[in-house]
């Protein structure tokens, strides 16, 4: 009987998505501008690897603006972006399904795997290595002996500057209590925190409790402790958590919970999972939990921390999505959200936030330089039990926490339902993959497309090009120290000083299973000190900023409306205790950003495509035949560089890197300003100009951008209410 009704219950979701579609494509004919709903590259692949590899479920920005990632099966690899394309590399040792966590010192440390570190538990021994993986991969150490008593205890950490660049794996000692689908979360002082989990891989033999320990690693000794010695799996103490715990850092430097994880619906993973309804905060001092209340328990919901102001006392979070409630809850994914603040004293208030277009399960949150937040990827339906039965979700989101309120923006080509990755990279586009559902079910990727998303795993990536990128010049970080130390007040070189109405930092991404629990973004103070100079102070400490690499980014437009600013490239900095006067890399500049056609309507899915040879550019979508590139006009005067100008009082020669001016300057948020002193408003035809070239108006009302197709949002589903 089970089955029958799971089988009328596909059929009509699939009668209905076809309908869907239809509506869709009768509707793409008026589509907006990229300028307001962004726009996706063609999907493409490592054509290296035989069937493109493994589908990107743990993906972590380096330091040098590589992308590390990997996925329960197959070799890690190695993926960079230049001007020139698109390159693919290895990253010799075993797969991996861990959480992944960027260390103070740039190295990055993988936990807790999921479906087993790339071997079954029969054949990890503690006799021998891991067995090599396809393509003659070297085998990484072997687990400690204590690893086959539950969860994987074994940790790795990749070094990106190991053997002269290439990259190297490296054992990290052993977990105190294994554990699968766990949380890490870095501590003010750079060592890591591992929370939660099952006490054995999931689908590796009966579920157990969860681990209720907190497991720490000190990078510098390489050493685990226990964070409350008297905890243990299954016994008194410690703090049970559903696995994929969403915990982040809080402003007083403990781990707060915020109540959601991945409850594994509906079938229960826990005989205490009643408790994960509960908010707590856990003080790395004394290892013991503060209750904080009861909330609505969300299962696998997008979850990211919002931009924090100075003196960054008060983090709040959007909750999205997801389904409601521990097992049995529901499949049905939800549209709702909350915006759950903590302040320094710990105390927790939980908002109802606004409602998003579609409800979505399992969709990654990306925080964007502006202050925005992306929603891509995920199901209409918790497909974790069922897998290859979810409804996708295309459609991606803009969060606006000005406006409090989601926009709809540019619909993927590829179905991304379960274990998918999001990350922003140097350059301002999103980086959007996997797709690994797992156990039986249909057997092909999108296997009635557009409607249901299917098993097969999906090892291609596609890039988002956010609105902002098609906002016209951007502006620039000449020159800027690479170490900031906390307290410190640093100089910060920009021919567009008068322009810069906002200096974020923002931690370098590493996610995996939709969740980065060290995200943060953090808006610092900032004067302008002369004609190309403004100073800038770095947060007081790492309760604010835990130690390591993050992204320094500066923004022209308005500081208090989002939808008109525009983002610099990224520099790469690091914080912490010490200072470093060295210049800052500048890894991905914007000849790097290569904005593709995109198709004017959804067409059939194809099977992932085979992609160009390794380090060929981004393929393409067809262009519009209607959209025929119309003669070059003159670029925009504001977006040539300004001549050198003689060093003002306060002001600095570019290049030059000297010590913080302390309180020298003004600190304000002022408008906007142009070049000749003039507010610059952002008239409706100026902000057509994309790029240098001017658009037309296409059949239907929307816009063209010349040399590619017109791009758009379309209405959310009916079936996704």
């Amino acid at each position: 009987m089970p089955g029958r009704l799971l089988a009328v219950g596909v059929s009509a979701a699939v009668v209905a998505g076809l309908a869907v579609a239809g509506t869709q494509q009768a509707l793409a004919a008026d589509v907006p501008s990229p300028l307001a709903v962004g726009s996706w590259s063609a999907p493409f692949v490592d054509a290296g690897l035989a069937g493109g590899g493994s589908p990107a479920t743990a993906v972590a920005v380096l330091p040098d603006g590589r992308v590390l990632y990997g996925g329960a099966s197959g070799e890690p690899r190695l993926l960079t972006i230049t001007g020139a394309g698109v390159t693919f590399g290895p990253a010799a040792g075993a797969g991996f399904d861990g959480d992944v966590v960027q260390l103070a010192d740039g190295r990055q440390l993988v936990v807790g795997g999921g479906d087993a570190l790339a071997a079954p538990v029969a054949a990890r021994t503690a006799d021998g290595p891991l067995p090599a993986p396809a393509g003659g991969a070297a085998p990484v150490p072997a687990p400690d002996a204590g690893a086959l008593a539950g969860g994987p205890r074994d940790a790795r950490v990749f070094d990106p500057t190991a053997a002269e660049g290439s990259g190297a794996w490296e054992a990290a000692g052993s977990m105190l209590s294994g554990r699968a689908h766990a949380s890490a979360v870095t501590l003010a002082d750079g060592k890591v925190a591992v929370l939660s989990g099952a006490g054995s891989p999931i689908g590796g033999g009966p579920v157990t409790l969860p681990v209720r320990s907190t497991d720490v690693f000190d990078p510098a000794a390489g050493t685990w402790t226990a964070l409350d010695p008297e905890a243990a799996p299954g016994l008194p103490g410690g703090r049970s958590l559903p696995p994929n715990a969403r915990v982040y850092l809080a402003p007083d430097g403990s781990i707060f919970y915020t109540g959601d994880g991945q409850m594994y619906a509906p079938f229960g993973q826990s005989p205490d999972e009643a408790l994960w309804v509960n908010q707590g905060t856990l003080d790395v001092a004394t290892g013991k939990w503060t209750e904080k209340g009861i909330t609505i328990p969300r299962s696998s919901p997008a979850s990211v921390v919002l931009p924090m102001k100075a003196p960054y006392d008060s983090m709040t979070i959007l909750r999205a999505g997801g389904t409601l409630l521990t097992s049995p809850g529901s499949y049905a994914a939800v549209p709702t959200t909350d915006l759950t603040t903590i302040d320094r004293n710990g105390t927790v208030a939980n908002l109802a936030g606004p409602e998003l277009r579609n409800a979505r399960w399992f969709s990654q949150a990306t925080a964007l330089p502006t202050g925005e937040v992306l929603l891509t990827s995920g199901a209409r339906n918790d497909e974790a039990i069922t897998p290859g039965v979810g409804l996708p979700v295309r459609e991606a989101e803009l969060y606006d926490p000005a406006s409090n309120r989601f926009v709809g923006l540019a619909s993927t080509e590829h179905a991304r339902t379960y274990r998918n990755t999001a990350v922003l990279l140097p350059n301002g586009q999103v980086l959007v993959g996997g797709h690994a559902p797992v156990g039986p079910g249909l057997p092909a990727a999108d296997a009635v497309p557009h409607v249901v998303a299917g098993t097969a795993g999906d090892p291609s990536f596609e890039l988002f090009n956010p609105p902002y990128l098609y906002r016209g010049t951007r502006p620039h970080i000449d020159a800027v120290q690479s170490g900031l130390a906390w307290g410190e007040n640093v100089s910060l070189i920009t021919r567009d000083a008068p322009e810069i109405t906002k200096v974020v930092l923002m931690r370098m991404p590493s996610t995996q299973h939709v969740m980065d629990n060290d995200t943060r973004t953090l808006e610092l103070d900032f004067a302008q000190t002369g004609p190309n100079a403004i100073s800038v102070d770095v947060p007081a400490d790492g309760n604010a900023a835990p130690p390591g690499y993050y992204y320094l980014i500066v923004n022209q437009g308005s500081d208090r409306d989002p939808s008109v600013a525009v983002p610099s490239v990224a520099r790469i900095v690091r914080v912490g205790a010490e200072s470093d006067r060295s210049p800052a890399l500048e890894p991905m500049g914007e000849d790097t950003v290569v904005l593709p056609d995109a198709p004017a309507t959804p067409a059939a899915d194809p099977a992932p495509p085979a992609g160009g040879p390794a380090g060929a550019p981004l393929p393409a979508a067809p262009v519009d035949p209607g959209a025929a590139p119309l003669p070059p006009v003159p670029a925009d005067p504001g977006a040539a560089p300004l001549p050198p100008v003689p060093a003002g009082p306060g002001d600095l020669p570019v290049g030059a890197l000297p010590a913080g001016s302390g309180s020298a300057g003004r600190r304000v948020r002022h408008r906007h300003r142009s070049r000749s002193g003039r507010s610059r408003g952002r008239s409706r035809e100026r902000s057509w100009i994309v790029m240098g070239r001017r658009p037309r108006r296409a059949p239907g009302g929307g816009v063209a951008v010349p040399g590619r197709a017109t791009v758009g949002r379309l209405p959310p589903d009916p079936i996704s209410r």
